[in-house]
């Protein structure tokens, strides 16, 4: 029901009753990866999420279904990030959701956080909406950043907005379901006291004058000259493109100007490292992105890209983790491992760092297992690289993995071995295989690990069944129950003793 943009790159869509949700991963990398299984990249912004409240002025009518929806979103559609500075600063990062059942356009205010965005209402709009109608049959369902620096707001104008499909038949007779047909408008919103701005084309204009229209603080109309600029291949206009670039005074019309040159593939190793050291971070994310070309070529662009992992905007560090994988060397796989541990919390830039992974997960994995004991994101890590190692029959990686699961420290083992070992038998297990079946098909250098974690299956029994441990410790024991050599495995009176409310 609607997918939109803002002005640096960022992704939103929403559908019925969920208003707003951030794309927060991209596709594109994420299939490099095929035994990944990747958080829900639609990342929901609203609070409460699904069916937020709205403050109607109109009138409360009938509804015909899904009657909890009162006076909330039900009918979310025609997105839109406002990408112009004509209504003055407080409309920087607004989004705007049309809402046709309650017939009103509502109004959020983005906000960062890390690798995605919340969204809030306006500070004066709490208990009210930026447009509302009283007339019922007003249906907004498009909203769109005009060229002229207006809101655009495309109104049905509908006595009935749902489809047939989902209205009882017994309404059917009592409704005209064309009333409204060729009634539709487009409204252009404006702050009061203000002026369009003035709808000038493009055509006509020489490739300077161009270049020079991406400085404008208008979205729809610097996308307008960057298509413009593309389509035509205006090699001319190469030159003053860079010099936007370098030395602009605003972030948006030099981004515009750096696409611009993708565009043209015009974008050398030089202009990169200059770019991936900006001082703003859309223009160091981007710089990225575009680095994946060249990152094999230059020993310039491997440098500056390896510094970036401690760059202090997400979003930067998110796009890092994404181009590593275009990166044929070992320092990408340090790299990765440290944007891995830096931000294990947050499962987006993990499903980032796994996308790009392919290439080098024994280094990854020996990284991240390291001598500490892993965190409960670590361990989800942890878990993820086992099972890509398992997949791609990288049989060293397995075994270094094994190895250190199987490890006692000084205290015994720990809940995240039992954890790891347990994913690791799941997804052998998953294979067709029991655990002695993949050890005898094994060659004997993990033969010889998968043999150094009898210890921790025999701990495991002692653990599962040691009313003393905690609650989680004995879950994830329980979870490798079975498992050992036959020698070894528990009393199955005593699992079917657990089989009472109690645990």
């Amino acid at each position: 029901f609607g997918r939109c943009r803002d002005d640096w790159g960022n992704w939103f869509g929403g559908r019925n009753l969920q208003p707003i949700w951030h794309c927060a991963l991209d596709d594109q990398y994420l299939r490099r990866n095929p035994f990944l299984v990747p958080p829900d990249p639609c990342i929901d912004l609203m609070d409460p999420p699904t069916s937020a409240p709205v403050y109607p002025i109109s009138s409360s009518l009938p509804r015909f279904n899904e009657f909890w929806t009162l006076n909330r979103f039900t009918a979310a559609c025609g997105i839109a990030v406002y990408r112009d500075d004509l209504f003055g600063p407080d409309f920087i990062d607004n989004v705007f959701i049309c809402e046709p059942t309650y017939n009103l356009v509502h109004r959020s205010v983005l906000c960062r956080r890390g690798t995605t965005f919340s969204a809030r209402r306006a500070q004066d709009e709490q208990r009210s909406e930026f447009l509302a109608s009283t007339d019922h049959w007003f249906r907004p369902v498009q909203v769109r950043t005009g060229p002229d620096g207006a809101l655009w707001v495309v109104d049905m104008y509908r006595l009935v907005i749902e489809h047939p499909d989902f209205i009882p038949t017994r309404w059917h007779q009592e409704l005209d379901f064309q009333a409204g047909r060729g009634r539709g408008r487009i409204y252009r919103v404006l702050p009061s006291g203000s002026q369009a701005r003035d709808l000038a084309t493009l055509s006509g204009l020489s490739t300077t004058e161009l270049v020079r229209a991406l400085d404008h603080p208008n979205g729809p109309r610097r996308d307008a000259v960057q298509q413009t600029i593309v389509l035509g291949q205006k090699r001319s206009a190469i030159a003053p493109l860079r010099k936007l670039v370098l030395s602009g005074a605003q972030p948006k019309a030099r981004l515009s100007a750096l696409c611009t040159l993708d565009g043209l593939a015009a974008i050398d190793a030089a202009l990169l490292v200059r770019v991936l050291d900006d001082s703003h971070p859309a223009l160091r994310r981007h710089g990225v992105r575009l680095a994946e070309k060249r990152v094999n070529e230059s020993t310039e662009i491997q440098t500056t890209l390896a510094r970036l992992v401690d760059d202090p905007d997400a979003l930067v560090r998110i796009q890092l983790a994404y181009s590593l994988g275009a990166w044929d060397d070992r320092r990408a796989a340090e790299a990765l491992a440290e944007i891995a541990l830096r931000d294990a919390e947050d499962p987006l830039m993990i499903a980032a760092v796994l996308s790009s992974a392919t290439g080098f997960p024994q280094e990854i994995l020996g990284r991240v297992l390291g001598d500490r004991t892993p965190s409960d994101a670590q361990v989800a890590l942890i878990e993820n690289l086992l099972r890509l190692v398992l997949e791609a029959e990288q049989n060293d990686a397995l075994a270094l993995g094994l190895r250190r699961i199987a490890a006692a420290g000084e205290g015994g083992y720990q809940q995240w071995q039992y954890t790891c070992l347990a994913s690791l038998l799941d997804a052998i297990e998953y294979r067709g295989q029991s655990l002695k079946q993949f050890q005898d098909s094994a060659p004997t250098p993990l033969q010889q690990a998968i043999a150094a974690t009898r210890g921790l299956l025999q701990q495991a029994q002692t653990d599962a069944t040691d009313t003393s441990q905690s609650t989680p410790r004995r879950v994830q024991a329980m979870r490798l129950i079975g498992r050992a050599p036959a020698a070894q495995q528990i009393n199955p009176k005593y699992l079917s003793e657990m089989l009472v409310p109690q645990t």
